[in-house]
């Protein structure tokens, strides 16, 4: 059994012509992150929110607070069992992750119900574990300026011969697109959003990002 449960409830307006987005969340879970983009695709999403923590807000002092919570709490494994069943649960359209939730997205790319869908992954954590994966769909991954954990020139090269995999580098830290990260940068995150719609072809929507 899987430490976390799906958290399905949508939280963007819904409508007859209503786009389903399945946002698979890093570890920091449901956040300020979150409901900026959930906001910013306005009424014509319905998002669908898969976090590591049963839908409940942390506010972690730390990414290695955060980090050690999501070990403990769910690990990657069982994130990705917990992304796999909501994935095949909801069929979304478009399937969003960040991080650990990039590395869930990555992977559910090449799953054979992902045919004609549309996956983007932001800064997968271990995408260099899983380069045997291949998309069968188009699936764009949006790359750091650097990770710890592998070379991203090296992984970039070998993922660029895959033909349904488009690819962008940011000059921007792991983490940018999240509030709650010592990396985030705003222009990052408005970047990010722009390519998130842009892969998902819908320019209408709008993009709104305000300082309360």
């Amino acid at each position: 059994m899987n430490k976390s449960q799906m958290s399905l409830d949508p939280l963007a307006g819904e409508s007859c012509h209503s786009i389903s987005v399945m946002l698979i969340t890093d570890i920091f879970g449901v956040g300020e992150a979150t409901e900026q983009l959930t906001a910013s695709m306005g009424s014509q999403a319905t998002v669908h929110i898969i976090d590591p923590y049963s839908g409940l807000r942390n506010h972690f002092a730390s990414e290695q607070t955060a980090y050690s919570a999501f070990i403990e709490r769910c690990g990657h494994e069982d994130y990705y069992a917990l992304a796999k069943a909501a994935f095949e649960q909801l069929e979304p359209d478009v399937v969003i992750g960040f991080s650990a939730g990039g590395n869930a997205c990555w992977r559910l790319a090449a799953d054979p119900k992902a045919q004609g869908k549309v996956f983007c992954c932001f800064y997968p954590t271990r995408i260099h574990q899983y380069l045997t994966v291949e998309p069968v769909t188009k699936t764009q991954v949006v790359f750091p300026e650097y990770e710890p954990g592998f070379d991203v020139a090296e992984v970039s090269d070998i993922i660029s011969q895959l033909h349904c995999v488009e690819q962008q580098h940011m000059p921007y830290k792991h983490g940018f697109m999240n509030q709650a990260s010592s990396a985030y940068d705003e222009t990052g995150l408005q970047l990010g959003m722009g390519t998130i719609l842009k892969i998902m072809g819908l320019s209408v929507f709008k993009v709104s990002f305000q300082n309360d």
